[in-house]
This record gives structure tokens, sequence and C-alpha cells, in this order.
């Protein structure tokens, strides 16, 4: 959100697609927005089969949909997006 404020988002977005790992830690500890959900998501998305996304949470997994703002379960989840349906199964 920083980036995007700073209006150096799109530097940024470019970079992460750059690293071959991105290592997320701990997602979840700390609330996000709706942007910062969004944000978040649209750096997954843009990673899609450009490299690899660790994510490590202490949420349980049922959980997870509340980090990016969704209701339900991951077993429920209707996403379309490709990367969506890889990270739930």
């Amino acid at each position: 959100m920083e980036a995007r404020d700073e209006r150096r988002l799109r530097a940024l977005q470019g970079h992460l697609n750059t690293i071959k790992l991105l290592i997320v830690e701990e997602l979840g500890y700390v609330p996000f927005t709706a942007v910062g959900s969004e944000l978040l998501f649209e750096v997954f998305s843009q990673r899609y089969e450009r490299g690899a996304t660790l994510v490590t949470s202490s949420l349980p997994f049922d959980e997870w949909t509340s980090v990016f703002g969704w209701n339900g379960s991951p077993a429920r989840c209707s996403i379309g997006s490709p990367i969506m349906s890889t990270f739930w199964r």
C-alpha cells in the first residue's frame, strides 16, 4: 500500500515478478484492508506460472479466505482464477 501511495506500485510489482521464490510469511498475522488484500491477490495472480510463491500462516486453512475478504471455506469457494483454484486445492 505504501508503494501505491508513493506511486511506485508498478515498479514494485515488476520487481516481485522477477524473483524466483517469493516467501510470504505469516499470512493473516496482521489484518488486511480491502485494498491491501486486493493488492496481495494481484501479486499472487501476476506471479502465477512465472515464479514460485511460498505462503506460511498460523491461521487454520479454513480461515485463509478471511484474509482476502471472502466468506466461506476454501473447499466451497467458487473462484474462477487459475491461481486461486490451484491455491485452494
